[in-house]
């Protein structure tokens, strides 16, 4: 029969087993600032603050205004319209929008149905604990002292439905810009062949700012200037986040994006990954217009399913006198590798990822030798039990011969029995001990249970040990041990039982570990033509009428 702790292995191998690998995407947050594109404010943008949204900067101001002139300070957008609002989707499970207004002169609100809470600060609003899916959160302005908005950080998910170490973590993201043209060794400047730029008019700019303000500076970029220009480039394998960066400005206007894969129908409005949830809108629809410029923001951001290929389009669709540009196109990987930059699908942070190699290997042996341990232990304490109970087994029957010439009621046998309800007897084995049989003892007032092997830890243990509930629901395993009362051995044999006529040997059943024990075989008178004087004695094991058969 198995220990009774055996049955805590798979328990154990559970508990491991939960350890070592998670059935989820590793959070990630991002934060964008108050110009970022990807916020849409209504009804108005850039312009007065009783009409819609105003943009300022604290180091900037608009008495010294001037067209493509770079903000400086802090930057927000504020406004006293009521019912005015600013809208942010993503994919992830928390969002925290930071903002100045007093209670009650804002609402901010996920998916339309959770109020977000406001923070102790009084200086952040947030909602966490989403489910992992596409949401979408409204800030809106209910009253009338007006609200100013700063920026908005999500938490998304980098390697949806995927599998990783629970103490898997992300290599540090080094943003690495795509060089959007090349200096051959004639000097010609050309474009980065990453992109291709075949559809439309592009070009590459190199400064950012306005000569009136004398504020210029330098940043690298390519730029459409003619509607329905387009630029792709193909995701590189295993990316589980892409964000585009670049600049805003007075002269941008709206742009188109559109994630392809061949996984995904054309017409389907969303990608999704191959668990079938939704990640990404197919296509969006941003506005680059910013009363100040500035550098850097984020245009775009999508998270996917690193097991399937992506394509990326971007089209300028505004006006042919207005512009869009893109400086970097940024790719976030699981697996520790960092960031690699837009060419030819290359991956930076290969240190990262030897190291993220050699981690994964040591944990696996770690796992497995814990694993081979717990084995190991469970066989050993099993096989022990075994063992322990085939030497119990192991016996001389010769040992328990009763002597004819001693009072068979001074002596008795412990016989293991726990078939019989308040009796429990025990025997001591013959063959490592001097005696062949040894006195009664009564336990009736000892605290100890003398057939227990448990020890004492796993004693008085008569509840269930709970395990903690899965996704099937709780499970109870059973019971170590439970706690045996000892009780007193009936030891009285009146006279006329003592020698009883001759039985067979009863043998014990195959739940009772007893002793084959024979009865003393009584007298035997002998045949009339031998005289012999009394009755003669035997063995129980001896029978001379066995021995005079013909």
């Amino acid at each position: 029969m198995p220990s009774p702790r055996s049955h805590l292995l798979p328990f154990l191998l559970t508990l491991l087993a939960l350890e070592l690998v998670v059935t989820a995407g590793i959070p990630y947050n991002i934060s964008v600032s108050d110009q970022s594109p990807t916020i849409i404010y209504k009804p108005e943008l850039d312009t007065y603050p009783n009409l819609g949204w105003n943009l300022t900067y604290t180091d900037s101001s608009y008495a010294t205004y001037s067209p493509d002139a770079i903000g400086k300070g802090i930057s927000a957008h504020n406004t006293t319209v009521q019912g005015a609002t600013a809208t942010l989707s993503w994919l992830g499970t928390a969002v925290y929008v930071r903002l100045d207004a007093s209670v009650g002169n804002v609402s901010v609100v996920v998916d339309g149905t959770k109020g977000a809470e406001r923070s102790s600060d009084d200086g952040i609003m947030f909602v966490k604990g989403l489910e992992e899916k596409w949401h979408t959160v409204v800030i809106q302005v209910t009253g009338r002292a007006g609200v100013k908005l700063y920026g908005i950080t999500f938490t998304t998910v980098v390697g949806l439905g995927q599998d990783y170490p629970a103490n898997a973590k992300i290599g540090t993201i080094n943003s690495t810009v795509e060089p959007i043209y090349t200096d051959n060794a004639t000097g010609t400047m050309r474009i980065n062949e990453t992109f291709d730029v075949s559809q439309g008019d592009w070009d590459t700019q190199t400064t950012v700012g306005s000569l009136a303000t004398n504020d210029k500076t330098v940043y690298n970029r390519l730029q459409a200037t003619r509607n329905s220009s387009t630029v792709s480039f193909n995701v590189p394998d295993n990316t589980s986040l892409v964000l585009i960066y670049g600049s805003v400005g007075d002269n941008h206007r709206s742009y188109q994006i559109t994630l392809k894969s061949p996984s995904v129908p054309s017409s389907s409005p969303y990608v999704a990954n191959n668990t079938n949830n939704v990640t990404t809108p197919t296509t969006q629809t941003f506005m680059g217009e910013s009363a100040w410029a500035s550098v850097d923001q984020v245009l775009y951001y999508a998270a996917l399913d690193p097991t399937i290929q992506y394509g990326v389009r971007v089209m300028h669709t505004a006006l042919n006198t207005r512009v869009w540009d893109m400086s970097e196109v940024v790719y976030i990987k699981a697996d520790g590798a960092g960031t690699s930059s837009a060419g030819r699908g290359s991956s930076g942070g290969g240190g990262s990822s030897k190291t993220a190699i050699i981690a994964g290997v040591v944990g696996g042996i770690a796992a497995i030798a814990i694993l081979a341990f717990l084995i190991w232990f469970f066989y050993y304490r099993r096989r022990k039990a075994h063992k322990s109970t085939a030497q119990e087994e192991s016996f001389d029957p010769k040992s328990f011969e009763i002597d004819p010439y001693r009072d068979p009621n001074a002596f008795v046998v412990h016989i293991e029995n726990r078939d019989q309800d308040g009796t429990e007897e025990e025997y001591r084995n013959p063959t490592t001990s001097p005696t062949t049989v040894h006195r009664s003892q009564n336990f009736t007032n000892s605290n100890r249970d003398p057939l227990s092997v448990v020890t004492p830890l796993l004693q008085h243990h008569d509840q269930q040990m709970s395990v903690p509930e899965s996704a099937e629901g709780q499970t109870n395993v059973p019971p170590l041990m439970r706690e045996t009362k000892a009780r007193t051995m009936n030891r009285g044999q009146n006279a006329a039982t003592s020698r009883p006529l001759p039985v067979t040997p009863t043998i014990s059943t195959a739940e009772s570990y007893g002793v084959i024990q024979e009865r003393d075989a009584g007298m035997y008178v002998v045949n009339g033509d031998e005289e012999v004087d009394g009755n003669e004695t035997v063995p129980p094991s001896y029978d001379p009428q066995w021995a005079r058969r013909p």
